[in-house]
């Protein structure tokens, strides 16, 4: 995605001491798969993010048309419908890796 190298680019130019974060990158994300499905041209892909800035933890998911959202747990394509039902009802801040398998 040449936008987005653009845009990291761009951020490290200034030399500001800030530096785009998860959560900034994830609405620019938003903004540009919302943008190119208005112009009825939209990028077949869904996204996720994930990150950590100055020690706060963040996951985010960004569909084809613009459609986004932040949660401790995302799924895109059909886990979404299916699975984070589920999941939501499941999930605890201390899970492990077997316990999201069960």
């Amino acid at each position: 995605m040449r936008s987005l190298d653009n845009l990291i680019l761009y951020d490290n130019m200034w030399d500001d001491g800030n530096s785009l974060g998860p959560k900034e990158v994830h609405n620019y994300l938003t903004r540009m798969m919302y943008n190119c499905r208005n112009k009825f041209d939209p990028l077949w892909n869904s996204l996720v993010l994930g990150g950590v800035k100055n020690g706060q933890k963040y996951l985010g998911t960004v569909s084809m048309i613009g459609v986004h959202y932040e949660d401790n747990h995302v799924a895109t394509g059909f886990g979404n419908h299916l699975v984070r039902p589920i999941f939501s009802d499941e999930w605890h801040e201390n899970m492990s890796f077997e316990d999201g398998v069960k």
